[in-house]
Parts: C-alpha cells; sequence; structure tokens
C-alpha cells in the first residue's frame, strides 16, 4: 500500500503543519520600546463557537495574557489587563474572538495529516490605538491546528492555536505591520 517512507514523510508533514507561526521572532528595540502598552481582555461574546465543548470564557483573558507575554519578551513594557479594566497605559492593545471550533478528532486521526482535515480553529481580530484613541492598526489573525497523537486533544489544540494567535499579533504590534 504505502512505502515506509511515504508513511514516515506524511508523519513528519503532519507534525511540521499545525499552528507554527509563520513570521518571524519578536525583535527587541521595537518602536514601542519604552512605552507601556497594555492587552485588554479579548472578547468572546459573540465569537463562532463549534465543535468545542470546553469552556471558552477564559480564552479572551489567556490570549491578551499571552500577547503581553510575548511583547515582554521582545522588550516592551506590557501588561494584560481584564474587560472593563480602566487602561493606563499609552498604547492599548483591544480586541475580539470570533472564531472558535475545536473541529473533528476522528477526521483528525484518519485524513489531518497535512491536509487540514478536521482542524481545530481560532481567530480573532481587533485594533492597537493610542490612550487618545488614534487608531495605530488594525489585526485578524486565525491559526489552525491538525495533528495530535490519535487525533489530538481539541483542549490541547485549541491552546497550541491561542499560542501561535497571541505570537503573532505581538509581531504584527512590534513591527507596525498588521495584516
Amino acid at each position: 500500500m504505502f512505502s515506509r517512507n511515504a508513511v514516515v514523510a506524511l508523519c513528519a508533514v503532519g507534525l511540521i503543519a499545525g499552528c507554527a507561526p509563520a513570521v518571524k521572532h519578536l525583535v527587541p528595540g521595537s518602536p514601542l520600546t519604552g512605552q507601556k502598552v497594555e492587552v485588554q481582555e479579548f472578547a468572546v461574546k459573540g465569537a463562532a463557537v463549534s465543535s468545542y465543548d470546553a469552556p471558552t470564557d477564559t480564552l479572551g483573558m489567556e490570549v491578551a495574557q499571552k500577547i503581553a507575554k510575548s511583547l515582554r519578551e521582545g522588550g516592551v513594557d506590557a501588561g494584560a489587563i481584564p474587560v472593563g479594566g480602566p487602561p493606563v497605559a499609552k498604547i492599548i492593545v483591544e480586541g475580539q474572538v470570533t472564531w472558535i471550533d475545536g473541529g473533528s478528532r476522528a477526521l483528525r486521526y484518519f485524513f489531518g495529516l497535512g491536509f487540514g482535515a478536521g482542524a481545530a480553529r481560532f481567530a480573532v481580530r481587533g485594533k492597537v490605538r493610542r490612550a487618545d484613541g488614534q487608531v495605530l492598526g488594525m489585526f485578524a489573525e486565525e491559526r489552525w491546528a491538525t495533528w495530535g497523537i490519535f487525533g489530538g486533544d481539541t483542549v490541547t489544540l485549541m491552546h497550541e492555536c491561542v499560542d501561535s494567535v497571541a505570537l503573532n499579533v505581538a509581531n504584527m504590534i512590534t513591527t507596525g505591520e498588521y495584516y
């Protein structure tokens, strides 16, 4: 049926495919260095949720905390604040979780290796603004994961996607290159 080399190659593609970020790492000394940045908890209400039974209410703060952490690792003074918390920083990041899709573990198990079948998906959109309201940039980011042992645990794959989305958004904020 399949040669051993073909199976090994397909497994390698599956390992690489997941939620790996497709952007460069944060570079210390960004234009935001020396400015305080606050990342507000992302709103989750209104997000399209499918095939995901785990609690979603914590995902908004999780993505905010991970964006702030990535910014700090890049040399930016950043923190995460809960919804309704009054921002005191010069730069504020606010966003909305738009999509939470757990995908299908069965499809990932049988067809997911590099093909995207049954992928878990997580998406956000938002903006970066000054305290005076001036918008510096807007972003939208989506990541998906398709690989795990026996199709992968949906919650684990979702958190991998959150990690990757947060890193990519932090890169946009740090470089000023939004998409």
